[in-house]
């Protein structure tokens, strides 16, 4: 059985690069349905079949809706003491959804004790209305869309023919006046002019130098971890690779749609699921600006100062277009991946880990 808890999120320095527009809802029974029913309508996604035409450009993308049942109903409580997926999605709770239309296909369980299941509308229904018919239901405590993300595209706008933005240029003569060169060897972080190629400009801007200075992450016994939720990283990068904890790296995206579970019963080592390669980029660029190797003569500085990457692949090509991956995820595969990382703390095969970075 797959558990689920609230941790917090810590984003990069490059916002341009966050997955997706929309926010990860949080996933947690609010023990009060209309309240959940609001939250929810906030950010679901309108259909035109549903009625009435929609704005497609803000309206976010779903796959189905995930709902959690009341931990005080007697369904729940016989599912949360039950070890495995196969009885909950067989149980009178999961009879429930399939009687209101809905096909249960994964789930979950949370630390707190509440029982979650992931469901798909029925043939002709739309997310929405499934939606709907889910938190009508008794014994639902509270129901959201299973949202989809895809990594979006850096920001084109105003490039000057140096490859730098306005804004970035007006920082240049600050910058050179007022802060002394990072205190290591890295020659693109040497470079602290945003109006040159290959420079690292917002490590200034954002004062992570004077940061380094005073703390960095790299000793031993107070080695942090950042767990980076992709599409994936690059083993080999020569200024990565040594701060990926590549035998605790999964692809969970895979893992769990082939039937892999987080359970006590489910195997420690996952062979070719460990390999997390990068067809589109987009992880081993969010991982280096986080965590590249500091002071080792290349390339750039991450801005963690040496903390480990454990790279988590949550999500799948979807198509190609000019020989470059699309990648999409979705709620379900942020779940599981925190359910994978719950594990791996309880087993102490991860430590100091900190920042789980979803951007």
């Amino acid at each position: 059985m797959r558990r689920i808890a609230n941790i917090a999120l810590t984003s990069t320095l490059a916002a341009a690069l966050a997955v997706s527009s929309t926010p990860l809802p949080a996933f947690a029974a609010t023990g009060d349905k209309a309240q959940a029913a609001s939250a929810t309508a906030s950010a679901k996604k309108e259909q035109a079949a549903s009625g009435g035409k929609e704005d497609a450009q803000h309206a976010p993308e779903t796959d189905g809706i995930i709902v959690t049942l009341d931990k005080g109903s007697a369904g729940a409580s016989t599912l949360s003491e039950d070890g495995g997926e196969a009885a909950v999605l067989s149980s009178p709770a999961a009879q429930t959804l399939r009687d209101a239309g809905l096909t249960p296909t994964e789930a979950f369980a949370t630390v707190d004790g509440s029982v979650a299941i992931a469901a798909q509308p029925a043939d002709g229904q739309t997310d929405k209305e499934a939606l709907a018919a889910a938190q009508g239901l008794g014994g639902v405590a509270s129901a959201q869309y299973n949202f989809v993300y895809r990594p979006i595209d850096p920001e084109t706008g105003d490039i000057g023919q140096d490859g730098s933005t306005a804004s970035a240029r007006s920082l240049a003569d600050t910058l050179s006046s007022s802060i002394s060169l990072a205190p290591v060897n890295d020659p693109i972080t040497q470079n602290r002019d945003p109006s040159s190629p290959l420079n690292q400009y917002w490590a200034y801007n954002s004062k992570l130098v004077s940061a380094w200075r005073m703390a960095q992450a790299t000793t031993d016994v107070e080695q942090q971890t950042i767990a980076v939720m992709d599409t994936g990283i690059n083993f080999s990068h020569e200024d990565l690779s040594e701060n990926v904890l590549s035998s605790e790296a999964l692809y969970v995206r895979a893992y769990r749609e082939d039937g892999g579970t987080f359970d006590a019963n489910s195997p420690v080592d996952m062979g070719a699921y460990r390999y997390v390669d990068d067809g589109s980029g987009h992880g081993t660029h969010v991982a280096g600006i986080a965590a590249a190797v500091s002071n080792n003569g290349r390339g750039l500085s991450g801005a963690s100062d040496g903390a480990k990457i454990l790279p988590l692949k949550v999500t799948k090509v979807t198509s190609i277009t000019n020989g470059h991956e699309n990648h999409t995820a979705d709620s379900k595969s942020f779940i599981a991946a925190y359910e994978y990382l719950f594990r791996e703390i309880s087993l102490g095969r991860v430590r100091n880990l900190h920042v789980v970075n979803i951007s």
